[in-house]
């Protein structure tokens, strides 16, 4: 899906919405948590906020010039200048940065008011190009809810717009490698997070993953799905995109369909985890369900995060959807919807190229993946 001249009007509501949010966001912080860590390297809270107030101040220059017949930079003096406006700007009380986010994001909101219809397919120059000036409320709206999460301001992603989402997903998606996961093949602990970072490592599909995941598209459509979910992690993210250009429905995203937060092993084989981490590996055997990853999640954590998930998908009204995770969150997801006990759900296999139908009532699993192994039960 693209935007389009045409979508102007629903795109800068969608802008101005956006806006609000977090502005809401910043107006409950006091100096110190402004001060503190963003989810960016190396910038505060206050960086990101004067970073947003100079990208507010840069669309208006940008359209001011274009009402003029003119095209002016977005940054004049170029990235060296940017960098050094919001170093300045993020080291300023906090009643003064809250004060110029406030006036920069009302000038650019004036500006799209003012602009004439005629003047918004003129030419702007952009940090990244020249564009028509019409892409430049997209491109604000990108900018804000991309920035509204990296202010760690309990906005995340999970809070984006579907329709938000759906208009990323086209441009995320082939920044990814999507040359099944790469990192199983290697031995590695996949789609796990690296202790002391807020990311999740994450891993590509393989070109044999792409094609089962084409396969499963073509075998959902003859399901009656009514609603779509998906992990944030890429390799989910990329299935999702498949199923979503298939069904033809929006994805939302949900962190608790993460796959099990693997901490300090994260990415390690099992030699390295031995090597580094003696006797891990006897405690799982001991207790696959209570076994905690260091600084990670135990598969009790991960059925509490499967079982909140779940209600949020039953609280959105959905009753036919499609949940896109992982192997490990998928035992628990399996558990909570067919009433299994922590064994049971263990000891199930979980193939990544599998699609499960799952009638939660009488508690049945059902595998509609042509020619998949359906060794496991189908009535529990």
């Amino acid at each position: 899906m693209e935007v389009a001249a045409t979508d102007l009007e629903e795109l800068m509501g969608a802008a101005a919405s956006a806006h609000r949010r977090m502005w809401t966001s910043a107006s409950r912080m006091t100096d110190d948590n402004c001060r503190a860590p963003s989810l960016l390297p190396g910038w505060s809270r206050g960086h990101v906020l004067t970073h947003w107030a100079r990208n507010a101040d840069g669309q208006t220059r940008m359209l001011l010039a274009a009402m003029r017949g003119e095209v002016a930079a977005q940054y004049p003096g170029g990235d060296a200048e940017r960098e050094a406006d919001i170093e300045t700007g993020a080291a300023r009380p906090f009643p003064l940065i809250l004060h110029d986010v406030r006036a920069a994001v009302d000038r650019v909101e004036d500006a799209w008011r003012r602009m004439p219809p005629a003047a918004w397919s003129r030419p702007t120059g952009a940090r990244v190009g020249q564009r028509p000036a019409w892409k430049s409320v997209w491109a604000r709206w990108r900018e804000t809810e991309i920035h509204h999460v990296d202010l760690d301001a309990d906005y995340t992603h999970d809070h984006w717009p579907a329709e938000f989402v759906t208009l990323m997903l086209p441009r995320v998606l082939p920044t990814l490698d999507s040359s099944a996961c790469t990192w199983p093949g290697m031995g590695r602990l996949c789609g796990i997070s690296k202790a002391g970072s807020r990311a999740r490592l994450d891993s590509p599909l393989t070109a044999e993953g792409a094609r089962q995941v084409r396969r499963n598209a073509v075998v959902v459509r003859g399901e009656r799905v009514d609603a779509l979910f998906s992990s944030p992690l890429g390799r989910a993210l990329t299935s999702a995109a498949a199923f979503a250009a298939t069904l033809g429905m929006p994805v939302t995203v949900l962190d608790e369909l993460s796959e099990v937060d693997h901490g300090e092993l994260s990415g390690l084989t099992r030699a390295e985890i031995a090597a580094a981490w003696p006797g891990q590996a006897e405690a799982r055997a001991r207790d696959k369900y209570l076994y905690r990853f260091p600084r990670g999640e135990s598969y009790a954590d991960a059925d509490v995060r499967a079982g909140r998930a779940l209600a949020r998908i039953a609280r959105s009204g959905a009753r036919a959807p499609l949940l896109v995770s992982h192997e490990m969150i998928g035992r628990m997801l399996l558990k909570n919807l067919a009433g299994l006990d922590p064994g049971a759900a263990l000891g199930r296999t979980h193939p990544w190229d599998v699609v499960y139908k799952v009638r939660p009532a009488p508690g049945t699993i059902e595998v509609l993946t042509p020619g998949a192994d359906r060794s496991d039960p189908g009535a529990l």
